[in-house]
């Protein structure tokens, strides 16, 4: 069985270069990089896997059904980064 995954974000825009994981019944059973449109193709698929990416602007999934299929018809992990993280700096003098 063969696979495309698409990741996306919010507004399902591809992700260029994320990271992307597939996780069968016996755990971890593929990994690689999405290519510049945000897509992966996998083949060998285990039954009942889940698939997951990593982007660093993006954040991570790992819970998505994957279904085989198709490159016309992907199984899209869409990431959300809703949140953002504020720093302030100070010295030791205030």
């Amino acid at each position: 069985l063969e696979a495309t995954l698409e990741v996306v974000d919010g507004a399902g825009v591809p992700i260029p270069f994320a990271e992307v994981h597939l996780y069968g019944s016996n755990g971890w059973t593929w990994s690689g990089a999405a290519d510049a449109g945000g897509r992966a193709t996998v083949a060998g698929l285990p039954p009942s896997a889940l698939a997951g990416a990593i982007s660093p602007t993006h954040g991570m999934r790992f819970d998505v059904p994957v279904e085989p299929g198709p490159p016309s018809r992907p199984t899209r992990i869409e990431l959300r980064a809703d949140a953002s993280l504020h720093l302030a700096l100070t010295t030791s003098e205030g």
